[in-house]
């Protein structure tokens, strides 16, 4: 007979163990950036003890490439809601200690889903958004053949940008823009209501540098972008 709180045990060995996300190495990256983590960012937003993180257990799409081999905890983005100042709100996080919170389907999933709940609870919505682009695995796989993206409008890969036109004027829609912000992960947030922009430290634009360098071989700053 299966002993339930040795179970319940295990689940919370397991929990610990993905709670810092990518590391100590990686956190410490992010400090020395002059940036907060994912969970630092939600600590700060939400009263104490009243976040309720959703798809906490969520990994990425098989792609076959090695990177299949690694544990990516939660694909790169903390979900959840909670009270702030005593008000429910939903929440999402990009989590630049892992994979520098590149855009997977399963994370686009997870943030379509949360747009989704607010707007269907009348709840706001704040997006912390920390990210470097689509994560190229995810799209392609080892073959060339591009992986289904699953972006229907009612989550996968497009929903996170289906949404926020459909919540303007029924929700509050705010984005904390807190580091970079490429491709998808500008798209999306320039449809809030409200952005919140830090200054020196995030950046918005269509490609980063290093993309830009691949493709034209000219090399450009963050600022000139």
């Amino acid at each position: 007979m299966v002993d339930m709180r040795e179970k319940l045990q295990e689940l919370e060995k397991r929990r610990e163990r993905l709670q810092p996300g990518g590391g100590t190495a990686d956190i410490e990256k992010q400090h020395n950036r002059g940036k907060l983590t994912a969970w630092e960012r939600i600590d700060k937003l939400f009263d104490s003890g009243t976040f309720h993180e959703i798809g906490i257990w969520t990994q990425p799409m098989k792609t076959g490439f090695d990177i299949d081999n690694r544990e990516l905890p939660r694909d790169s983005v903390i979900v959840g809601y909670g009270e702030v100042q005593g008000r429910n709100v939903y929440a999402y996080a990009h989590d630049f200690t892992v994979l520098a919170g590149t855009q997977s389907t399963i994370q686009n999933s997870k943030v379509a889903r949360a747009m989704e709940q607010a707007m269907g609870e009348g709840i706001p919505l704040v997006g912390m958004v920390d990210s470097g682009a689509i994560r190229i695995h995810d799209l392609f796989g080892r073959s060339g053949f591009k992986v289904p993206v699953r972006g229907s409008p009612v989550g996968g890969g497009g929903g996170f940008m289906y949404y926020p036109p459909l919540m303007s004027g029924v929700v509050p829609h705010i984005s904390l823009m807190l580091g970079p912000c490429y491709a998808g992960s500008a798209y999306s947030p320039i449809m809030a209501d409200f952005v919140i922009m830090r200054q020196n430290i995030a950046y918005m634009s269509v490609a980063s540098p290093p993309l830009l360098k691949a493709v034209t071989s000219v090399d450009v700053t963050q600022d000139e972008i």
